[in-house]
């Protein structure tokens, strides 16, 4: 899902799959209407360079840890929004790896993915203490993006081991969001352990490429839904 605001006036996007064919859902506040359009394939109109931030924003249909359906939608009226299957390949010795997407509960899930924007992050963690507890602990984060065709997940970045230091923590429970604006991506994470919540807050500098922490004041919040209300609404990325 998607807003974009306006000086007077804003737009709701959002996609869903109909019939197994992408659709682009879209709400004018202006008009007081809403409008589906079917999303299309690629025919080497996709997106590139600096047109991707400033002309399009990026809707993902389907996430999987192989390969996701995102929607390429212009800002400009009447394009019809392009529909890409970027493929995510990984080393051989690396497929047994457990994976899950957007949300990871255990500790037998070794990555997490985590998409926004043209963009994945994927959250690299290892077992820790009692296999009973189910406790993981942040070892990694890496950034990905759309290639150029948009067919394939590219490596881009990731979290030098000095910040992983600083931000690493004990988890049962995470899951995060990230989105890209004005040349910086920024993911916030959201974590569970023994009942403690705790956010992350990392951003990517696309132009200098480096990494900033952004610390979050200890609140010390306790419960799901105390929780889920400042992950959806207490954070403005």
């Amino acid at each position: 899902m998607k807003l974009v605001s306006g000086s007077d006036n804003f737009r709701f996007l959002f996609t869903e799959l109909v019939d197994n064919e992408p659709v682009l859902f879209v709400y004018a506040s202006e008009t007081n209407t809403w409008l589906s359009v079917k999303a299309r394939g690629d025919s080497g109109s996709f997106p590139r360079g600096n047109q991707r931030e400033s002309d399009y924003i990026f809707l993902n249909v389907v996430n999987g840890p192989y390969e996701s359906l995102v929607v390429a939608v212009s800002l400009k009226s009447g394009a019809q929004p392009i529909v890409v299957r970027p493929r995510f390949y990984r080393e051989r010795e690396e497929e047994q790896q457990q994976l899950t997407v957007g949300f990871s509960w255990g500790n037998v899930i070794d990555r997490l993915y985590v998409y926004g924007d043209g963009h994945m992050l994927i959250i690299k963690s290892n077992g820790v203490g009692d296999a009973d507890t189910g406790a993981r602990m942040l070892n990694g984060i890496e950034l990905w993006g759309l290639g150029l065709n948009g067919r394939q997940w590219e490596y881009n970045s990731e979290v030098p081991c000095k910040l992983m230091e600083q931000i690493k923590k004990p988890y049962r429970v995470i899951m995060g969001c990230l989105e890209r604006r004005e040349g910086v991506i920024r993911a916030v994470l959201l974590s569970n352990f023994e009942g403690l919540w705790d956010i992350i807050w990392v951003c990517y500098d696309t132009g200098r490429c480096s990494w900033n922490w952004i610390p979050v004041p200890g609140c010390k919040m306790k419960g799901l839904n105390m929780a889920g209300i400042a992950f959806s609404s207490g954070l403005t990325l």
